[in-house]
């Protein structure tokens, strides 16, 4: 693998007292991201099980590639998919996971690393995952669709709130939208954090649309001044098959 690329932040796995194992908090709070990352060098926990299918939506320019990495603590040969560019269009990849990742759910690590392949030293390339969608119940095409996010600035003075909506094709025990904070970092690539956080516990059910408000502050309460991304986690319980998934907008709402 390239030199260059930075080594993936340490995922941010929520605790829920000390006897709680890993498993049972990723069921909890569902899939794990970085407090910090990247499209470029991201890497995200989740639920693995031989033989699920895995479908990627994203979007990557000429020129480049990405590689995505799968792997659980006991595996011995990680699953390493490679992702073609698409021009900056969108398209879905689907793929089935090895036989090897066993027959229950157990957590597993997802890493992509999406590089240039032109002439000279290997640099970042322009990558978007809009969506990954992992287990039976989580994929055909993408399940969780349709997002929206607007306006494209909302003034908190002024009570202004930005609108946010999605689709859902599945059901899902869980679901989580997420308002991420992006910044562009001095070698040009965005890093989204995470600004606010609303669950809905009551997960949704297959033919569901959400459509809620969000009035820009953060999950201290206070206003979350900046470009903001909409990104949703739903996710099944452990009883009901653990199949998972994360879809992401590129929409930008500016709060100010």
């Amino acid at each position: 693998m390239a030199s260059y690329i930075q080594k993936p932040a340490q995922i941010v796995i929520p605790a829920f007292g000390g006897s709680k194992s890993e498993a049972e908090i990723i069921a909890k709070s569902g899939p794990a991201f970085p407090a910090v990352f990247s499209m470029t060098s991201l890497s995200i926990k989740g639920f693995v099980k031989g033989r699920w299918p895995i479908v990627i939506d994203y979007e990557l320019e000429r020129d480049s590639t990405a590689i995505i990495t799968i792997s659980t603590k006991d595996t011995k040969q990680p699953l390493i998919i490679q992702l073609p560019p698409t021009d900056d269009q969108r398209k879905e990849v689907v793929r089935e996971l090895a036989e090897e990742f066993g027959k229950k759910p157990q957590v597993g690590v997802f890493r992509f690393e999406a590089f240039k392949t032109g002439p000279g030293q290997r640099n970042p390339a322009r990558f978007f995952l809009y969506g990954l969608g992992v287990g039976d119940k989580a994929v055909g095409s993408m399940v969780i669709d349709q997002l929206q996010f607007q306006p494209g600035s909302i003034r908190t003075k002024l009570k202004e709130k930005a609108s946010y909506s999605f689709r859902s094709a599945s059901d899902f025990n869980t679901v989580s939208a997420d308002f991420m904070l992006v910044t562009l970092s001095t070698d040009g690539v965005v890093r989204p954090q995470l600004a606010f956080r609303e669950t809905l516990k009551n997960g949704v059910r297959r033919g569901d649309s959400v459509k809620r408000d969000w009035d820009g502050r953060n999950n201290k309460g206070k206003i979350s001044q900046g470009p903001h991304q909409f990104h949703v986690r739903a996710w099944r319980s452990l009883k009901g098959g653990a199949d998972w998934v994360f879809a992401a907008t590129q929409q930008v709402v500016r709060v100010e």
